[in-house]
Order: structure tokens, then C-alpha cells, then sequence
């Protein structure tokens, strides 16, 4: 049997310090990092939130960035220009001080623009990574040194949360931030043409006051749909949907969702577009679960994903074991123990 030195038994038996690019989470925020925090915390990794000051003042072995784009993006110009300096310099010391960069790819490029500074911050963040982490199987992960390790599962957030115990009674659910990339138009546009014979939900908070009125006048005179242009605790969306047959993510483009791993997690069908990714999650799901369309959203899409909804009982959920926690945190400490040794090797 191979047997590790007593320096690399001491190195792997450490508890690795990790910092996260994220704050710390707030009730409104993403589940995935605080579940992927304690994944991490049973294999041995101690992570820290983010912020400028212990960035800079403390030392760890691994900056672990998510969403690159938010480390610099403020609500003013003058403040995104100061944060992208910022990050330059941070982005100099960990290069100084060996601390190594690891970037979990949520989205191929920001959902939405940014300045020239965040631009040329996003040019020297790619250059500093030492390894992708991609949480899907999509014909799109090209670059490397990489390593995939899927999204885990939303059930230890949500299912605990569940009071709903019926069966599912309503139709169409969308939800989650509501912003212009998601297609809600498409949405709302090809449920008209069904004729009042279902009902569409549509909760989420809009990012902003002039595309909430724009959704409110595209909603107004159509029959059966309820919206709630607002976040809705996490308890009230888990109900919402366990009661729905079909969740729909009529995004104009899709990488990651965590929307779609929510909706499974809780046995919903869900309707998304057809991009390489979805294409992979439908391959490993299946049919029965996941129905792709194609191009724009169509009346015939949102019939034949509720046709293939009522296969599935509302107790039945897909199989999601590639994507248990304990399993995530597992993949994490290894790949963070392989950039280490790296490290130490060179």
C-alpha cells in the first residue's frame, strides 16, 4: 500500500484556510454557499466570508472566487473603478504570499456588462486562477486545468422547510430574481395562447422598478396568473414549488440555474432551453423530469411539459445521489489538496 510521508500526512491532516469571495450569506442569498460551507467544514477546511479588510490583513492557502464580477461591482461608477483597484492589489499579494486562486465557473460571463475597469479586473483574476471548478457536464468546459464537480442538491435546505403535503394543484411556477435575461416575456407571451385553460405563478424580485412595471403591464388582463413581484421566504417558495407540476425557466440563455436544482430537489418538472448544459442535466435526469425547448418559448412547450409532469407523483423526486453534499465537500478538499501540492511541488 502507498504510504504518504510524514510531511504530506501532516500537509493533508491540517485544516486547510480557505477564503470565499462571497460576504457572508445572507436569509435572501444563494443556498449553495452555505451548504457547500459545511460540506467543506466535515472534510477539515476552515472558510472565511469576505471582506477588504481581512482579505488583506489575514493570510489562507486558497481564495476560492465566486461570481468574480460581484467583488468589483457597486452601485456607482467611482465605486467600481476603487473596488477593481482593489482587487488588482489583492489579486498581487495572494500572488506574492503563494496563496492559490480557484474559480467555481457559475456563469460562462456576467449576466450583465460591466465597466472597463471591472473588464481589465476580470482579465487579471483569469490569468491568476490556478483551477476551474465546473458544476456541470456541459460540452462547453473547454479550458483547463479543470475539474468538474456537479452542483449539489438543494433537498437538506428546502425539503425540511415543506408543510405542503398534497398533491400538486397548480400548473406553472416561475420564480427567482426576475431580470430581463430570464425571458419572462417569452413566458408570459406563450401562456397567453393557452387560453385561460391553466395557471401561471410568477413570483421574484425584479432588479429594477421600470421592468417591474413592464412585467405588471404584460401580466395585466391575462387570466389565472398570480404575481408577486418580491422575495418570498424560503419556507412560502418551497411550498410554492412542491404544489406546482412545472417549473419554467424560459431563459434567452442558460449555463447554470440553481433554479432548475431547486426545482428537482423538490420533484417538480421543469421546462428550460435547450443549451449544452441542459442538454447534459436532461441525460442524466431524463425525460421525465426535464423538458427542453427550442429557440423561443412556445404555447406546445408549456403542453407538453405539463403532459409529461403528471408521469411523476408528487412524491417522487429524481435521483440526485452524484450531487449529495457530503460527496461535494469530499471533491472540494481533493481538488484544494491537489492545488496545494502543486504548489508545494513547484
Amino acid at each position: 500500500m502507498l504510504r504518504l510521508s510524514p510531511f504530506e500526512e501532516t500537509e493533508k491532516a491540517r485544516r486547510l484556510k480557505v477564503l470565499f469571495s462571497v460576504p457572508t450569506p445572507t436569509p435572501a442569498a444563494n443556498p449553495y454557499i452555505p451548504l457547500l460551507v459545511a460540506a467543506l467544514g466535515a472534510e477539515g477546511v476552515s472558510v472565511r466570508f469576505f471582506s477588504w479588510k481581512s482579505a488583506f490583513a489575514g493570510r489562507v492557502d486558497i481564495f476560492h472566487v465566486h461570481w468574480p464580477e460581484l467583488l468589483v461591482r457597486r452601485p456607482s461608477r467611482l465605486k467600481s473603478a476603487a473596488a477593481a483597484m482593489l482587487g488588482i492589489l489583492l489579486l498581487s499579494k495572494f500572488r506574492m504570499t503563494g496563496t492559490r486562486v480557484v474559480w467555481t465557473v457559475h456563469n460562462m460571463s456576467p449576466h450583465e456588462s460591466g465597466g472597463r475597469l471591472e473588464r481589465f479586473f476580470l482579465r487579471r483574476f483569469l490569468a491568476s486562477v490556478s483551477s476551474r471548478v465546473y458544476i456541470n457536464r456541459s460540452s462547453e468546459n473547454v479550458d483547463l486545468p479543470a475539474t468538474t464537480i456537479l452542483h449539489g442538491t438543494y433537498s437538506p435546505w428546502y425539503k425540511p422547510l415543506r408543510s405542503w403535503s398534497g398533491e400538486r394543484d397548480r400548473d406553472f411556477l416561475f420564480f427567482g430574481l426576475v431580470r430581463p435575461y430570464k425571458g419572462l416575456e417569452s413566458l408570459l407571451a406563450a401562456y397567453s395562447e393557452l387560453g385561460g385553460s391553466s395557471d401561471l405563478t410568477v413570483v421574484g424580485k425584479p432588479n429594477s422598478l421600470e421592468y417591474a412595471a413592464e412585467i405588471g403591464d404584460r401580466v395585466s388582463g391575462l387570466r389565472g396568473v398570480t404575481l408577486t413581484l418580491a422575495h418570498v421566504p424560503d419556507d412560502q417558495l418551497t411550498d410554492l414549488v412542491s404544489r406546482s407540476r412545472v417549473v419554467v425557466l424560459p431563459y434567452t440563455r442558460m449555463y447554470n440555474s440553481g433554479a432548475l436544482l431547486l426545482a428537482l430537489s423538490l420533484g417538480a418538472h421543469v421546462l428550460a432551453p435547450r443549451t449544452p448544459s441542459n442538454i447534459s442535466l436532461q441525460a442524466e435526469f431524463g425525460e421525465r423530469w426535464i423538458t427542453l425547448f427550442n429557440d423561443e418559448l412556445a404555447a406546445s412547450d408549456l403542453e407538453t411539459a405539463l403532459s409529461m409532469s403528471r408521469r411523476n407523483s408528487s412524491q417522487d423526486s429524481p435521483d440526485m445521489s452524484q450531487r449529495e453534499w457530503p460527496l461535494v465537500g469530499r471533491q472540494h478538499r481533493e481538488l484544494y489538496d491537489r492545488v496545494m501540492a502543486h504548489k508545494q511541488r513547484a
